[in-house]
């Protein structure tokens, strides 16, 4: 598990970052390679000295190869100096943590579970049909 230990103020932060960092990516990052891929956040993780946050990022589109998805992953983490300005307008910190951008597999995880059901669904399905025969 990612998660340590986090107090009220880190995870009002952690929300405010989440949600901010979400418009701008679909807002107002305009390369191409982003627009496709279709950027989620699912989780900001903040160091407990609130000075680095890592930013965990899904995508929609399922056909991204490993080299799509990296290079997204280095787009973002190219535009951070961006991104950190946009969050200062709207976040009122001394500060603005360093935003790192990393790969979450949980959407595909939940996609391989999904279809693994469906298939034992599928199965049982079969062997019921068979049964009644």
């Amino acid at each position: 598990m990612r998660r340590e230990k986090i107090n009220i103020r880190q995870l009002r932060i952690q929300k405010d970052i989440l949600r901010l960092l979400s418009q701008i990516i679909f807002k107002e990052i305009r390369d191409v390679r982003v627009e496709k891929a279709g950027c989620i956040i699912n989780d900001v993780i903040l160091s407990p000295d609130i000075t680095s946050a890592r930013i965990y990022i899904a995508f929609v589109e399922r056909d991204l190869t490993d080299n799509d998805q990296k290079e997204v992953l280095r787009i973002l983490n190219d535009a951070e100096g961006f991104l950190r300005s946009k969050l200062a307008k709207s976040i009122k910190m001394k500060s603005i943590p360093r935003l790192h951008f990393y790969y979450d597999d949980f959407l595909d995880e939940v996609i391989k579970m999904e279809e693994s059901l469906e298939e034992e669904r599928i199965e049982l399905e079969n062997l019921q049909k068979n049964i009644e025969e």
